[in-house]
C-alpha cells in the first residue's frame, strides 16, 4: 500500500466531507456520532484533509467536536504515518491557506517539530510567512531539517523577492551556511530565472560578501561561470567579485589538490562568452602563482577546441600546464605538466565527434611538442592499434605536424621503426582500419614501403627518391622553423621539385 497516495476506499464518511468541503454533510455526520477519529492508508485524519484544502469551516467543526468531548487533538489526530507529512498546521503551511493557519497555529504552535521546515514551507506565502516569523521568531536562521537550508536560503532558491526582503528585515542571517556551506548569494548566483538578477542586487544591497566560499571554496562567481549564467557574472564582476579565487573541491578525495578558477570552469564547459568576459577580469600570472590549474589544461580536459584557441590568443601558454603538477596526492590524470600528448589521449578512441583532432591540432600549432615519452609509450600504439575512425583522423593530425619527422632526426632505419611499434602490430593479420593507418603512416616515410597480404604487413626498404627526401627535408623544416621558405631557397634542389612538394605538403 502506498502510505503517500489517498484511496477513496479507505477514506471515512467524516474524512471525506471535510476533504470537500461539505460543511453540511460534516455537521450531520458529526451529529449523528460518526467517527472522527479514523484515518485512511496515509495515517490522515479528518482534520489532515480539512487543512489540506484549507476548509476553516470544518477545521473549526472538527476542533470543536474535540473541545466538547474533552479530547487531546494531539492524541486523537497524531501526525500521518510519513512523518514530514506533520501536523494540519503544518500541511496548510505547506499549501499557503493562510486562514487556516492562523486558525491552527494557536492550537499547534508547540506540537510543531522542527519550526524551522514550516518557515522554509511558507516562503512562497509571504503572507503565512508574516504570521509564521511572529510566532518562531528564533528559528528564522535555523537550517531545516527537511530542506538542509535556511528559510532565506529557500526564498531565494524559489525567487521570492518580498518573503526575501520580510527575512533580511527580521534578522536572517545574509551570510548563513546551508549544509553545504553555501550562502544566499550562492544560491541567487546558480538561479536560472527572468527575475534572477533582482534577487542578486537585493542581497548585494543587504551587504552580502560578494566574495564568500562554501565548502568547497566556490564563490557565487564560479557559480554562474560553470552554469553559463552570463548576465550575472557580469553583474557580480562589476560590484567587485575576484575571479581568481579558486573551487578546491575539499570533499572530493582524489582532487582535493586542483584549484579551478571561474575561468577555468567555463573552459572546460565551452562557454566561449563566458571565457571572453572572464578572460579581461583575470590575470594568468595570479593564476600561476596560486598553483591555480591552467585555463588551457581545462579547455584541453574538456575537448573545447573554441576556448583553446580563444586561450591562446589572448596570450595563455601551452607550457607549464598545471603549476606545482608534482603535489602529493594529485590525480595522475591532472598531471600534465608539458606531456600533454601522453596524458591527453584516450585509451579507446571512442569520441564520435572531431574536437579531440582540433584540440591535438590547436596544441601542435602552438609549439607543443612531441616526446619521446609518448612515441615510446602505450598511448602511440593505442593509437596505431585502435580500430575507430577518431584514431586515425588524430594519427593524420600529428603525421601532419611532423610525428614521423620527430621519430626518425635522420632517415629510418628498419631497427627504429621496429623499435616504435608494439610487435603485434607487426606480426598479426590487422583490421583494415588498422592497414590504412599504417598505409598513411608510411606514406610520410621517404625510403619505406608497406603492403598488406591477408591483413599481414610487409614493410619493405626501397631507395628514396628526390622527392621524397625534398618532402622529408621541407617538412623538417615546418616543423621546427618559423621561417621554413627562406631556407628552402638555400637547398640544392631544383625550384621546380620545390614547388611541386610545397604544393603538396600544403594539401596534405
Amino acid at each position: 500500500m502506498d502510505f503517500t497516495e489517498a484511496y477513496d476506499d479507505t477514506c471515512s464518511q467524516v474524512g471525506f466531507a471535510a476533504r470537500s468541503g461539505n460543511i453540511e454533510l460534516l455537521r450531520s455526520l458529526l451529529s449523528s456520532g460518526k467517527d472522527y477519529c479514523v484515518h485512511d492508508n496515509r495515517g490522515w485524519y479528518p482534520i489532515h484533509e480539512a487543512a489540506e484544502a484549507g476548509n476553516v469551516e470544518s477545521i473549526t467543526e472538527l476542533l470543536q467536536v474535540a473541545a466538547n468531548n474533552d479530547d487531546n487533538i494531539l492524541d486523537i489526530w497524531p501526525v500521518p504515518f510519513n512523518k514530514t507529512t506533520g501536523t494540519p498546521l503544518e500541511i496548510a503551511v505547506r499549501n499557503g491557506h493562510l486562514a487556516a493557519v492562523e486558525v491552527l497555529l494557536p492550537l499547534y504552535r508547540t506540537a510543531v517539530a522542527d519550526p524551522s521546515n514550516i518557515l522554509t514551507e511558507a516562503v512562497c506565502y509571504p503572507s503565512v510567512l508574516a504570521v509564521l516569523i511572529e510566532a518562531y521568531p528564533l528559528s528564522i536562521n535555523t537550517c531545516s531539517s527537511l530542506f538542509s537550508e535556511p528559510p532565506l536560503h529557500r526564498a531565494v532558491s524559489c525567487v521570492q523577492l518580498e518573503s526575501i526582503k520580510m527575512l533580511l528585515e527580521n534578522g536572517a542571517d545574509k551570510e548563513g551556511s546551508d549544509i553545504f556551506g553555501r550562502k544566499p548569494l550562492h544560491m541567487a548566483a546558480s538561479l536560472v530565472n527572468s527575475k534572477s538578477i533582482d534577487v542578486l542586487l537585493k542581497l548585494l544591497d543587504a551587504g552580502c560578501n560578494i566574495n564568500s566560499c562554501d565548502k568547497d571554496g566556490c564563490t557565487p562567481l564560479y557559480i554562474a561561470a560553470q552554469s553559463n549564467l552570463l548576465e550575472s557574472a557580469e553583474l557580480l564582476l562589476s560590484n567587485g567579485a575576484d575571479a581568481h579565487i579558486p573551487c578546491v573541491f575539499l570533499n572530493d578525495e582524489q582532487h582535493k589538490h586542483f584549484k579551478v578558477a571561474p575561468i577555468s570552469a567555463a573552459a572546460e564547459k565551452g562557454f566561449d562568452k563566458m571565457l571572453r568576459l572572464l578572460i579581461n577580469s583575470t590575470d594568468c600570472n595570479l593564476l600561476g602563482k596560486d598553483h591555480i590549474t591552467s585555463p588551457v589544461l581545462s579547455a584541453i580536459i574538456g575537448e573545447q577546441p573554441g576556448c583553446l584557441e580563444v586561450l591562446l590568443k589572448s596570450g595563455y601558454l601551452t607550457s607549464g600546464l598545471l603549476p606545482g603538477s608534482n603535489e602529493n596526492k594529485m590525480s595522475k590524470s591532472f598531471k600534465y605538466g608539458d606531456l600533454v600528448l601522453e596524458n591527453l589521449l584516450p585509451w579507446d578512441f571512442s569520441s564520435t565527434n572531431d574536437h579531440l583532432c582540433r584540440v591535438i591540432a590547436l596544441l601542435l600549432q602552438h609549439r607543443v611538442k612531441f616526446t619521446s615519452a609518448f612515441v615510446q609509450g602505450p598511448a602511440f600504439n593505442v593509437l596505431i592499434s585502435s580500430e575507430t575512425k577518431t584514431s586515425y583522423e588524430v594519427l593524420q593530425v600529428m603525421l601532419v605536424y611532423g610525428l614521423v619527422e620527430f621519430c626518425f632526426t635522420k632517415l629510418p632505419t628498419s631497427i627504429q621503426l621496429a623499435s616504435m611499434f608494439d610487435e603485434n602490430i607487426l606480426t598479426s593479420s590487422l583490421p583494415s582500419v588498422v592497414q590504412s593507418k599504417l598505409a598513411m603512416f608510411f606514406s610520410f616515410v621517404p625510403n619505406f614501403h608497406i603492403s598488406f597480404t591477408s591483413g599481414y604487413p610487409y614493410i619493405t626498404l626501397q631507395d628514396p627518391t628526390l622527392q621524397q627526401l625534398c618532402c622529408w627535408k621541407i617538412r623538417q623544416l615546418f616543423q621546427c622553423n618559423h621561417r621554413p621558405i627562406i631556407q628552402l631557397n638555400d637547398l640544392p634542389i631544383p625550384k621546380k621539385v620545390i614547388n611541386q612538394v610545397l604544393f603538396r605538403y600544403k594539401y596534405s
